[in-house]
């Protein structure tokens, strides 16, 4: 059975609040241990190391999105 992945879409809307912000994406990717292609599927394990990575960044578990 093929792995299942998760669109860019959502990795680029999980990163928009850090970004706005101030945090650097490509950096945050990285750092999460995302592919650089940023239309890249990743996998769920990369996607929930990417939330987590935000949550302690930003101090919030809404990822910087709310008021």
């Amino acid at each position: 059975m093929r792995e299942r992945t998760i669109a860019s879409h959502f990795v680029h809307a999980a990163l928009r609040g850090a970004e706005a912000r101030g945090l650097n994406g490509p950096a945050l990717r990285a750092e999460a241990g995302l592919p650089e292609d940023p239309a890249a599927r990743v996998s769920a394990t990369q996607y929930a190391q990417l939330i987590r990575l935000l949550w302690q960044r930003l101090d919030d578990e809404y990822l910087g999105l709310a008021a």
